[in-house]
């Protein structure tokens, strides 16, 4: 099973170095990385250029010109540029613990897709000050480590813990039918295509992800979301959307969910 990992950024310089820098440190190796990028910006085009020097991961770029909100559209290339069999997609400010990918590879199975969510959320006053040191040894996954830097995370110190075997008993026990959540969740490629990928009609932030979520759904396949498995943090920052926009894209959602519809009619296919 070749895995690609769709990661998805846009202007995040700092982020994106830090979440690459966390894929380098994975236990798995032998994935590929499609940086989809919502711009075509210098800053980017040179952090690729300096991990690719490196050569410890299988580093791809896809890009568009910035017009706007067009998340839907990157990840769509991003697929079409993907070799992998199993699609993991992780945005650049969501930063992977170093078992992140091999334990979606562990948990893949045909006819479901998998989504983690984030376990802490760090403020840009303390994320922006982290260096891949700071990553590359899960020191940012660790329990104390938060805590010193004044974030609370009480409810969640036992998701952070690296359970080993045990996380499967937690998985089972706290397992629950779930969204599709563009930030840290998987599927198979195949799955991707046969419901023609993201709906494009989304072009302001928000729910297009879980749009494509229930469009696997009503192709046939069940969503799992695994608390303890697949394990991220999120450094955060303001959400970009209004109101006005959250309502449109709610009704697109709603539209797919009583229509029963599983295939975007502005998605991949026409790209090719």
């Amino acid at each position: 099973m070749k895995i690609s990992v769709i990661l998805i950024t846009y202007k995040k310089f700092n982020e994106l170095n830090l979440t690459l820098s966390a894929l380098e440190n994975q236990t798995k190796q032998g994935f590929e990385v499609v940086v989809a990028e919502d711009d075509d910006s210098q800053e980017t085009k040179e952090i690729i250029k300096n991990f690719k020097k490196r050569g410890r991961l299988d580093l791809k770029h896809v890009f568009q010109k910035d017009n706007g909100y067009q998340r839907s559209k990157i990840v769509n290339k991003g697929i079409i540029a993907s070799k992998g069999d199993y699609l993991l997609f992780l945005d650049s400010d969501c930063v992977p613990r170093s078992d992140w990918v091999e334990s979606y590879a562990k948990s893949a199975r045909k006819g479901w897709f998998f989504s983690g969510g984030s376990v802490v959320h760090i403020p840009e006053r303390i994320h922006s000050k982290l260096q891949s040191s700071d990553v590359k040894d899960d020191k940012i996954f660790n329990y104390q480590w938060l805590k010193d830097k004044g974030l609370s995370c009480k409810r969640t110190k036992l998701r952070l813990s690296n359970l080993g075997i045990f996380r499967h008993a937690m998985d089972f026990l706290t397992t629950r039918l779930g969204v599709f959540t563009g930030g840290n969740s998987a599927c198979w490629k195949k799955d991707a295509l046969s419901v023609n990928g993201f709906d494009e009609d989304f072009v302001t932030y928000g729910s297009e992800d879980r749009e494509f979520g229930a469009r696997l759904v009503n192709f046939g396949l069940k969503g799992i979301v695994k608390k303890f498995s697949f394990i991220v943090v999120h450094l955060d920052h303001p959400r970009p959307y209004s109101d006005d926009e959250n309502i449109k894209n709610r009704k697109i959602m709603k539209k797919v969910m009583f229509s029963r519809r599983s295939w975007a009619e502005n998605g991949i296919r026409k790209l090719k």
